[in-house]
């Protein structure tokens, strides 16, 4: 009977011990999102705040600064050869950069799937697929995977 109750004693501290661990990380988790501005309390708008500074609809037109770095637009080749550049700057269009590799075994499901599914049929958005350059990437093996409808520019940059 003693054996039973020091391991149901046991039992009760280590469950314990994990809530506590579960709660400490929780309120880790807040923090974090407290601090991008992210308002979790109930009932409240969780991505208030979260457009870009000035731009009521979230878009920009000007470059917005990632850390060190700032967004620009796509330029590069195509499949075929062909110099091709996309606008990402100072668009109002919303553009969903895919970077993918030829040779990669999730990336193959992607470039399935758009292939299936082919471009964003609304004219304000587009997808355009961004691979290694021409010497990083075989540009016939971009060009057999690449899908008929979507925007595909080998650029390293």
């Amino acid at each position: 009977m003693t054996a039973v109750v020091t391991l149901l004693a046991v039992a009760v501290a280590l469950l314990g011990i994990l809530v506590v661990g579960l709660l400490r990380s929780h309120a880790d988790v807040l923090r974090a999102l407290h601090q991008i501005g992210v308002n979790v309390e109930h009932g409240a708008d969780p991505v208030q705040g979260l457009t870009i500074e000035g731009v009521p609809d979230g878009r920009s037109s000007a470059a917005p600064a990632l850390g060190d770095r700032v967004a620009t637009d796509i330029m590069g080749l195509t499949p075929e050869g062909d110099v091709a550049r996309v606008a990402v700057v100072g668009t109002r269009r919303t553009t969903l950069l895919a970077f993918l590799t030829t040779g990669c075994a999730t990336c193959a499901g992607v470039w399935r799937d758009l292939a299936a599914e082919g471009a964003a049929a609304d004219q304000d958005e587009q997808v355009v697929v961004v691979t290694r350059s021409p010497d990083l990437e075989s540009p016939a093996a971009v060009a057999q995977l690449a899908p008929p409808d979507v925007t595909v520019i080998q650029s390293t940059e």
